[in-house]
This record gives structure tokens, C-alpha cells and sequence, in this order.
């Protein structure tokens, strides 16, 4: 009886709610006219959900698309193919590409205003296309591209010290290659080898011995993809195969991998940069198969990609880094070509940031509070008030 023609649609006002949408609003107009209430109820439901789920992806648009360069420029010069980490409560730039290698460490602790030079030339020989993480409460930079291939791995407690692991790990030489410490170990994932693309993974608990997991992961050979650690899984996700890829792929244990979607909403691409920010997985920037872009994209499975903006603030690019740092995502630097490097910093700040200043890797944020869980319950809150405010008005006719 409560959802027969007593319930007056007009009095309850949804009609005046619907007019957010305006395709909704027209449909809703045709049922008043056949006086279905009761379908009607059904479709506002279904309706409200399509209408709430619009807003929920223009409020992650909103919030995650306006970019603010810093005030000063900074000191490192223009470069590409670095590697940005957070570590002791600063941001850290090392090596990279500005036309020559690079081994030199800047760091940074007011949000990349100011830079400081920690050292011009590292223990480790210049290189670009490296990768470094935090693990054990030191820095780690490993492999890369210099004069050669490389295949070493070092450790630092402050940037300026450098202590030499290994000379040459197991895994071989190879650049363009990922890293991430997953379940209190660093693994070392595909990249191109001495003459090849590679697919294998490989995990050490010290940086010295390192163990093979898989020769032939999942997901194909390639470089110049992403890796990260999200809701205790480590995904890939893109890169240079035998073409421009877009596919997802998570793994628990580095040997087993899953793949979350073949073709993701974002093009094809490689030399892009992924991160975790406010329990979101975030794809940034990179080269598709028509140009380098600054678009950005968000998710919270690996499987439906989110655009949060199809042209960010800051220019189209490649090889650029990312770090969460003082509760905003950061990039940095990165190439419009082979001779254009650029020297700057953008970052980003959610109205709603959960996570505080890490002194680790971003690669080891793992998201414990999945999104779906928020929305779902945006659903819930949304139908009890509904027919709360439903009863209400029909207790009072």
C-alpha cells in the first residue's frame, strides 16, 4: 500500500530533484503521465543511483584536476628518465637525462619551493631510466642506463653516502625497468635487457641476493611501464611491447598475475608514471601512439579508469617523475622531445586527503580503504532518505 497512488510524486518534490539531469527529468514526466507509481518509485531509485554516480565523477574531476606550479624554479636542471621518491620527510631527485647522465641527488622539505644539493656525483655512476625506492629505512637506486646497461644496486641512509649492495644482481642488466617493495620485499620487474624486452620478476629481501619469481610473467614482455603497490596487490600496467600497451595486471605474490582489463579507458602508452594518492590509483602523462599527452586518470580496482582531466595544467610530456608529499601528488620534470627537458614542479591536492606525509617510497602505499566502500554506502544513504522522507509524506496524508 505504500507504494500505491497515494504517494503523491509531486508533493514528495522528486520530480524538482531529478531536474539535475534533465534526459531523467523528461523520462520521469512520461511516467507521471501514465500514473505508474509504482515503476516510477523503482526508476527514481535507479535513477538517483545514475544521478549520484554523474556527481561522483564530477566531484573526482573537480578535485583532482586543478594543478599549482610552484612559486620558484627549481635548482636541478631540466631532465628526464629520474627517479622522485619521498624519504625522511623530503622529496628526493636523482640522476636522470638533461642531454648528458646524470648522478646527481637533490632534495627538498617545503614542498619543492626550495632544493638543496646533496651531492653533485653519487656514488653510482650517471644514468637515466633507473629506478629507486625506500626499503629497509634507505634509499635504494637500481640499474639504469649510463655509458652501458647496468644491473647494480645501491643503498644510502641520507643521499650523500652511498654504499654499493651489489655490483651486478641476478636479474642482469636492463633499464626502463620498475621497481616496488611489496610484502617486505623489493622486487625488480620486466624492462629492456642487454638486447631484448623482458618480463620476468625477481625479489630480494636485501637488495644483494636477489631470487627469481617468474621468467615470463603474466602479462608480455615490455618497458617503459608502471608499476605500484595498491590494496595489498602489485599492479603493471602499460608499456612498450610489441606495440603501445594499456592493459592492467595485479599479482600478490609477484608469481601469479591477474589481468584486470585488456584495453583501460586511457590510450595506449608508454615513458608515463603511476602513483597511489588519497587510496586511488593514479596514470599520468606518457607517450600514446599520436603524441605525448598530460592527460590523467584514476581508479580504484585497475579495471574502470576515471579521466580526470584530458589536458592537465602543465605541458604534454614523458618520462616525468611523481611523489606524495605534504598530502599533494607531485610530478616532476620529464621531455616534450629528445632535446626539450623541463624544469619544474606541479602538484595537486585532494579536498579530501586521508594519508599523511610518507617517509617512504610511494611504490609501498598500500590502500586499505577501498572507494567502492564510500560510494556504496552514498548509495545506501541515499535510499533510506528517500524513503524516510517518502514515509514521512505519507504518514502526513
Amino acid at each position: 500500500r505504500f507504494l500505491d497512488s497515494r504517494i503523491s510524486i509531486q508533493s514528495i518534490g522528486i520530480l524538482e530533484l531529478l531536474k539535475i539531469d534533465m534526459e531523467i527529468s523528461e523520462s520521469i514526466s512520461l511516467l507521471l503521465s501514465m500514473d505508474l507509481h509504482y515503476y516510477l518509485l523503482h526508476f527514481t531509485f535507479i535513477s538517483l543511483y545514475i544521478i549520484v554516480y554523474k556527481l561522483i565523477l564530477k566531484m573526482i574531476s573537480a578535485v583532482y584536476s586543478n594543478w599549482t606550479s610552484t612559486t620558484s624554479t627549481p635548482s636541478w636542471s631540466g631532465r628526464s628518465s629520474h627517479t622522485s621518491i619521498v624519504y625522511d620527510n623530503k622529496m628526493f631527485i636523482m640522476g636522470g637525462v638533461d642531454g648528458t647522465s646524470l648522478n646527481d641527488v637533490w632534495n627538498s622539505d617545503d614542498s619543492g619551493e626550495t632544493w638543496n644539493l646533496v651531492i653533485a656525483a653519487a656514488g653510482w655512476s650517471s644514468r637515466f631510466s633507473h629506478t629507486s625506492i625506500v626499503y629497509d629505512n634507505k634509499m635504494f637506486t637500481m640499474g639504469g642506463y649510463g655509458s652501458n646497461r647496468l644491473n647494480d644496486v645501491w643503498s644510502s641512509p641520507d643521499g650523500a653516502t652511498w654504499n654499493l649492495v651489489t655490483a651486478a644482481a641476478a636479474w642482469g642488466v636492463r633499464y626502463f625497468h620498475t621497481s616496488v617493495v611489496h610484502d617486505n620485499q623489493m622486487f625488480v620487474m620486466g624492462g629492456f635487457g642487454s638486447s631484448t624486452k623482458l618480463n620476468d620478476v625477481w625479489s630480494s629481501s636485501d637488495g644483494s641476493t636477489w631470487n627469481l619469481v617468474t621468467g615470463s610473467a603474466g602479462w608480455s614482455t615490455r618497458y617503459g611501464h608502471s608499476s605500484i603497490v595498491y590494496n595489498n596487490q602489485m599492479f603493471v600496467m602499460g608499456g612498450l611491447s610489441s606495440s603501445r600497451m594499456n592493459d592492467v595486471w595485479s599479482s600478490t605474490d609477484g608469481a601469479t598475475w591477474n589481468l584486470c582489463i585488456a584495453t583501460a579507458d586511457w590510450s595506449a602508452r608508454y615513458y608515463h608514471t603511476s602513483i597511489v594518492y588519497n587510496n586511488h590509483m593514479f596514470i599520468i602523462s606518457g607517450s600514446d601512439p599520436s603524441s605525448r599527452v598530460n592527460d590523467v586518470w584514476s581508479s580504484v580496482d585497475g579495471s574502470t579508469w576515471v579521466e580526470v582531466t584530458g589536458a592537465a595544467d602543465w605541458s604534454v610530456r614523458q618520462s616525468l617523475g611523481s611523489i606524495v608529499y605534504d598530502n599533494k601528488l607531485f610530478i616532476t620534470g620529464g621531455s616534450a622531445s629528445s632535446s626539450a627537458y623541463f624544469k619544474d614542479i606541479w602538484s595537486m591536492e585532494s579536498l579530501s586527503v586521508s594519508d599523511s606525509t610518507s617517509s617512504t617510497s610511494v611504490a609501498t602505499t598500500e590502500s586499505t580503504l577501498p572507494v567502492q566502500q564510500s560510494i556504496g554506502a552514498g548509495f545506501m544513504v541515499t535510499n533510506i532518505a528517500f524513503v524516510g522522507y517518502a514515509a514521512l509524506k505519507y504518514l502526513n496524508n
